[in-house]
């Protein structure tokens, strides 16, 4: 961790909505009044995402919890798959929505770019320290607290030194 912020001090790391009944709250066509876009987990790959036409019903008086739109409203943001044995995560320059299944990762330290953190976010190495030292409930149903999430290490590093992670992206 020498030479390293933590990503929670590079940018907000929000879970998605909390539903309280995904049955009732998504559909796959806008039927609800107040009808948004919504990725879920199982929608995200690495580097991509699957728009399957799901719809999830903002209302905010029958959202349980975290209906902060302006997170989804982001130009650009990293959505992260909150369970599973690897760090799976993609940028979203379509402002989904997102259930509870995705973190949406939003840069607020201009100094590090979307497609950098992205590119450690997928790598192998941010698999390995995820596996030993931040995996919750790794036996039964591996997931990410949101904690150990904001204290990924980021190297501190200058934009010109991101480039050549950034083009592979």
């Amino acid at each position: 961790k020498v030479g390293a912020l933590e990503l929670g001090k590079i940018a907000l790391n929000y879970i998605g909505i909390m539903t309280g009944g995904q049955k009732k709250m998504i559909a796959n066509s806008p039927v609800f009044k107040n009808s948004k876009p919504v990725l879920g987990g199982k929608d995200i790959a690495k580097w991509t995402y699957f728009d399957r036409g799901n719809f999830v019903n903002f209302d905010k008086s029958k959202i349980h919890s975290n209906d902060n739109e302006e997170v989804y409203l982001s130009e650009k943001k990293i959505l992260l798959r909150k369970t599973g044995r690897e760090l799976v995560a993609c940028i979203d320059k379509n402002k989904f929505f997102t259930i509870q299944s995705l973190y949406n990762i939003v840069v607020k330290d201009r100094e590090y770019t979307e497609e950098f953190l992205l590119a450690l976010l997928n790598s192998r190495l941010f698999t390995y320290i995820y596996n030993k030292f931040f995996i919750t409930n790794p036996e039964v149903f591996p997931y990410i607290k949101r904690g150990h999430l904001d204290q990924l290490p980021i190297k501190i590093i200058q934009l010109a030194q991101q480039k050549p992670l950034i083009q592979l992206v």
